[in-house]
């Protein structure tokens, strides 16, 4: 991608910054940009709670010799370099929100571009904390963008405001767990699902269904989250579909990111208190006590597979080792 530049300039002729909102807008930039690419993160790993902080180093935002402020793909690693970044992903939906957002449109957008409510609404404030930097310093511009640079507009604050309050901490989507009953002195045991770290109550849309389905599920529903962006519940859920196995079309790492031609399957297991993630053609099995460190881990070893088998020469490997990496080069090239 091409470079992104965020910088203040003067409207007027004195061409000086204010020190002060310099490095307001800086940090608030620095703050957005994380929070969008966690967000793009967590899309592909279809986490359920928080990222790894590790991985957000990926998006760290510095200041150049000429004071301007741009961006350093972290995660465009020799060994991945041309297979895909997801830092150009964050930076597209960063570009795309700014022109929106700063076009005065209301919160309706942002629930068409964020499917998890914590992110949307997290991304909402961030925009109009920097909205507000500017405000307070009249007679400075915040311009932006991946060619030619543009100016941000002015949010339309009472919109966005009005949009949280009505749409809260929900949003419709998918929650992944174990089922389980709550003990309960009622006639009918209240259901919730095991995540691992955290526990999701079930609110059926049909009040009538009672049923435990063994092992890993997925249900629709609306979700609402916690302030750290956990799942607490979901209402109106749908009936559980049995999880046997994920897709994942883009594979993200501390060390890389590849992007896949063809989607790598795992099959999805729960076996003595831990997630099972497996892919017998690559050789990968991974064990973890909770789905979003087994997602992780599945990820990481993908990553580390694929730079072992093709930086390596060919004819160091023996059978096996030459199936495997032509099982991941069918996937990415």
């Amino acid at each position: 991608m091409s470079k992104f530049t965020v910088n203040i300039v003067p409207k007027g002729d004195d061409k000086r910054i204010p020190v002060k909102l310099a490095g307001q807008i800086m940090v608030g930039m620095q703050d957005l940009l994380y929070r969008i690419g966690e967000y793009v993160m967590s899309e592909e790993l279809r986490a359920q709670g928080p990222i790894d902080r590790g991985l957000l180093s990926k998006f760290t935002l510095y200041i150049d010799s000429a004071g301007g402020m741009g961006l350093k793909a972290t995660s465009d690693r020799p060994e991945t370099r041309g297979y895909g970044n997801i830092v150009d992903d964050a930076l597209g939906l960063l570009e795309r929100t700014m022109d929106a957002l700063g076009s005065g449109i209301g919160g309706y957008w942002m629930d068409d571009h964020y499917s998890n409510p914590f992110y949307r609404n997290s991304v909402i404030y961030d925009i109009l904390a920097l909205d507000e930097c500017l405000r307070e310093s009249e007679g400075y511009a915040l311009v932006y963008g991946s060619g030619k640079t543009k100016e941000f507009g002015r949010p339309n604050k009472e919109k966005l405001s009005a949009f949280i309050r009505d749409r809260g901490m929900t949003g419709e989507g998918a929650a992944i767990g174990i089922m389980q009953s709550i003990p309960s002195k009622s006639r009918k045991s209240p259901v919730s699902l095991s995540q691992g770290k955290s526990s999701v109550r079930l609110r059926f849309a049909d009040p009538s269904y009672d049923d435990i389905v063994a092992g890993p599920v997925e249900v629709r529903g609306m979700l609402r989250y916690s302030d750290d962006n956990t799942i607490l519940d979901v209402s109106g859920a749908k009936r559980p579909e049995p999880l046997v196995t994920v897709a994942f079309r883009r594979m993200v790492s501390v060390n890389g990111d590849v992007e896949l031609r063809a989607p790598v399957e795992a099959s999805v297991s729960y076996q003595g208190d831990s997630w099972m993630l497996k892919n017998e053609d690559l050789g990968i099995v991974i064990s973890k006590p909770d789905w979003d460190s087994a997602v992780q881990s599945f990820h990481d070893y993908f990553v580390f597979l694929w730079v072992h088998y093709t930086q390596g020469a060919v004819g160091d490997f023996g059978d096996e080792e030459k199936e495997v990496r032509e099982t991941l080069m069918s996937l990415v090239v």
